[in-house]
């Protein structure tokens, strides 16, 4: 008992002081929590306080605006309503309010007298905004500070933007204020535009207030607003110095979709705590979700410190009573066990090394050796090696011709006969290794057979006393055959040497089965190979000869055209005969030219002395004709001259203005420009329309590949149009680009001045 409790001391000892540590800890924790809670409610509090006081103020100049609105009984002018709020000093002494405006009723009858009115004031320019019927029209008349944000708002109709008129509709069915949702305030000039607010007080005529929904809907005479940016409005609002909370201001209700106002969040989200509080207060009829993020600062840094002081004091308490009372024994525990798995794990690292090593070799050497019996031939040698094995040898699961077995080559001299093997074959173990198993039998010497089937020798100097099996099995099907190892002492074979025996048969079903697919693969692309040469070469020759009793057709569609005394309907004919022969005249040669791309030979081209410009602009002038609603404009500077093959220039730009106004927005002008280098020529096509997204840009120049245009691909076309403008290109070492945005989308090919 003595002894019981002398070793078991120290993890008593250990143990209490732990316990006592994990008390502390936890009375620690609750502490500072309750007080980091009660100091972030009273943030919160402070912060709310101050929104409801700002937002008191901002109330009690609309209404004071009201009340001067309504003395004056519509007497004020804009001279007044601008002293007015001057003298209110918004600017310095209300931070975040963009200005005060006045926007009355006016009737839809009375908009061009109301217009001539403001005008008068001193806004020539002055107008009602957005056009469009309505029966009743809130215009913004004054606004003030009047610079050149507020400018811009003038004459506005604010009942004509839903979120402003259900603010405006609910500030006069109440008699009171009424704040907007977010909107985008016509303030909002820049390219950045933020998010914003308004706030309404309704203004009514007749003297008293009314006192019904049917009153106030009938003597509404206009509003008194403020517009708010609320990037200005919060960050003046929480821009306190040392912060204890950060604000983060959604408009709507929790549970209803939010839109973010305000993000005071800290960026680096590691500088984020998980102490938060959502309040949901509603300011003139807006429900506002604020989220409160308690920053590191509302705590002291001693505060901070003090669960993970207490814990740490306790932890280190109780780590060196423990280690006084045990530090002998375990140093003794630790220095032998540190040993033995020393040596454990050096003698895995070697085993994983070999087996590495062996892995590596027989993957590098699978994908030169097409046959699968020196393949095999590897693995016995290697597995046979590596287990220290007598002897090895793999039995094919069926016999096959040129031999069914693989015997390591360490049992040269001694190699089993057929006779042998057959004998080995119809073991319990062979069919037991071929269902998937894997065989360790320590003790072979009662008589298996297999020492005669490997014909080790037939004394008793050379008997087999252990063995090792392991099925060659492929993911799925049957198995190729099993590995067999044999060895003269019992027990010889390890669970180690089991599982390497296993890494190499997976090694070798992945070899054999990559093997048969390598042949299978060969053989289908030999057969693919030779269709497709076969089916282009039809292609060619069947292309190529469709060309002559085209041509033909075309020649004589031509004389019947002109021919005398043809009638109207006989021309019309013909004249369909002509396109549609033009048509399959074009695909012919379009099918032509992908056919000898496809069989290697290239677009022919035969470089000439060429006026680009001339060539480019006859082209052009020919599509005006034929497209005369489209305006498609020429563009040429620079020197015109260079060596290109004509017709295929024309091909290619033909292709190009083809594909601009197919796919171009109806009705948008098309410019062609050729611009002459010193040392290239640069032609370009470019087109309004619609960007080309992403995924049809890696597919613009494949064969057979069409987009959709607006009116549709044009008549006859398989998609190889923008193929043959980049083979032409190629052939005449040039270089093709494209660039597509929301303005429009432009080819550009530059061609080296003298091509070869």
């Amino acid at each position: 008992m003595h002894s019981w409790l002398r070793f078991r001391q120290p993890r008593i000892v250990l143990v209490a002081a732990l316990l006592l540590t994990v008390i502390a800890t936890l009375l620690a924790s609750r502490w500072l929590e309750a007080r980091q809670q009660a100091l972030l409610a009273t943030a919160v509090e402070f912060q709310l306080g101050r929104l409801n006081a700002r937002m008191d103020a901002y109330v009690a100049l609309l209404r004071a605006t009201r009340a001067l609105m309504q003395a004056q009984a519509g007497e004020v002018d804009r001279k007044m309503f601008r002293r007015y709020v001057e003298r209110l000093r918004i600017t310095s002494d209300f931070p975040g309010i963009q200005g005060i405006g006045y926007s009355p009723r006016v009737a839809a009858g009375s908009v061009a007298a109301f217009e001539e009115a403001a005008r008068k004031e001193g806004f020539e320019s002055f107008a009602v905004h957005p056009a469009g019927a309505r029966e009743w029209m809130f215009s913004i008349l004054y606004l003030e500070p009047l610079d050149e944000r507020n400018r811009a708002a003038l004459g506005f109709d604010m009942s004509s933007e839903p979120v402003r008129a259900a603010a405006m509709t609910r500030a006069r069915d109440t008699g009171s204020l009424a704040m907007s949702g977010p909107v985008v305030l016509k303030q909002e000039i820049d390219p950045d535009k933020q998010a914003g607010f308004l706030v309404y007080v309704p203004l009514y005529g007749g003297g008293s207030s009314p006192t019904t929904l049917q009153e106030r809907r009938a003597r509404l005479s206009g509003f008194v607003y403020a517009p708010f940016r609320a990037p200005d409005f919060f960050d003046s609002l929480f821009d306190v110095e040392a912060p204890l909370v950060a604000v983060r201001v959604h408009a709507g209700a929790p549970g209803e979709p939010l839109e973010l106002l305000h993000d005071g969040f800290p960026h680096d989200r590691n500088q984020w705590t998980r102490d938060l509080t959502v309040r949901s207060p509603v300011i003139g009829g807006q429900p506002w979700t604020l989220e409160f993020m308690a920053l590191p600062g509302l705590a002291t840094r001693g505060e901070r410190l003090l669960v993970p002081a207490v814990a740490l004091a306790g932890a280190l308490i109780s780590a060196l009573l423990f280690l006084l009372a045990r530090l002998q024994l375990l140093d003794r525990v630790a220095i032998e066990r540190s040993a033995a798995e020393r040596a454990e794990a050096l003698s895995r690292e070697r085993a994983q090394r070999r087996l590495a090593e062996s892995l590596s070799g027989l993957a590098l050497s699978s994908g030169s050796e097409p046959d699968a019996g020196a393949l095999m031939q590897r693995v016995v040698d290697e597995a046979t090696r590596l287990t220290g094995a007598a002897c090895g040898v793999f039995l094919w699961a069926a016999a096959r011709a040129g031999g069914d077995a693989v015997v390591a080559g360490s049992c040269t001299g001694s190699s089993p006969t057929a006779e042998a093997l057959s004998r080995l074959r119809s073991t319990s173990a062979f069919a037991a290794a071929l269902t998937g198993r894997t065989l360790r039998l320590d003790d072979l010497r009662a008589g298996s057979g297999a020492d005669e089937a490997l014909h080790l020798g037939s004394g008793p100097e050379r008997p087999v006393a252990s063995g090792l099996a392991a099925c060659v099995c492929p993911r799925q099907g049957r198995a190729f055959g099993a590995l067999f190892f044999v060895h003269a002492e019992p027990g010889h074979f390890t669970a180690e040497h089991e599982r390497l025996v296993e890494s190499l048969a997976a090694q070798a079903a992945v070899m054999l089965e990559n093997a048969k697919l390598r042949r299978v693969e060969r053989e289908a692309h030999a057969r693919t190979g030779e269709e497709n040469t076969l089916l282009e070469t039809f292609v060619g020759i069947a292309s190529h000869d469709l060309r002559n009793p085209l041509n033909v057709i075309l020649l004589n569609a031509t004389l019947l055209e002109h021919s005398e005394g043809a009638s109207a309907s006989l021309k019309e004919a013909t004249g369909r005969i002509k396109r549609s022969g033009a048509r399959a005249l074009r695909l012919v040669h379009d099918l032509l030219d992908f056919t000898q791309v496809r069989l290697g030979k290239g677009i022919p081209v035969e470089p000439v002395t060429t006026d680009v410009h001339a060539t480019v602009h006859q082209l052009v002038e020919e599509f005006r004709l034929a497209h005369p609603q489209r305006g498609i404009v020429f563009d040429a500077t620079g020197e015109g001259l260079g060596i290109v093959d004509p017709h295929r220039l024309a091909q290619m730009m033909s292709n190009l203005i083809t594909n601009a106004i197919v796919y171009g927005a109806p009705g948008t002008p098309v410019t062609v420009s050729v611009e002459g280098g010193a040392a290239e020529l640069r032609l370009s096509v470019r087109s309004e329309g619609e960007p080309i997204s992403e995924e049809l840009r890696g597919e613009l120049f494949r064969p057979l590949r069409r987009g959709a245009g607006r009116r549709g691909a044009p008549e006859g076309s398989i998609g190889l149009g923008l193929f043959i403008v980049e083979q032409i290109v190629q052939a005449h070492q040039g270089q093709i680009d494209v660039a597509s945005d929301a303005s429009a989308t432009t080819f550009t090919v530059r061609l080296p001045r003298h091509a070869h």
